[in-house]
């Protein structure tokens, strides 16, 4: 693949991801810390998210580690 397709998709990439993030911080944040309130599932799983995009870059594997084979 030539540089000219792979810069424009690693930077329209990293633009998709800042948005989601920022778009979760700011509808999740308020309401985690509103104080008094009970956190429900919904902004638990949002706090999750943001934790994953935060500390992996978006990155994310789902297959099985394979620490725990024989």
């Amino acid at each position: 693949m030539s540089i000219f397709v792979i810069v424009p998709a690693v930077l329209l990439l990293i633009i998709i991801l800042t948005r989601l993030l920022q778009w979760l911080w700011n509808m999740t944040i308020p309401l985690a810390f509103d104080g008094g309130r009970k956190i429900e599932f919904l902004v638990a799983f949002r706090l999750l998210l943001i934790g994953v995009l935060l500390s992996s870059g978006g990155m994310v594997s789902c297959s099985p580690s394979s620490a725990g084979a024989a």
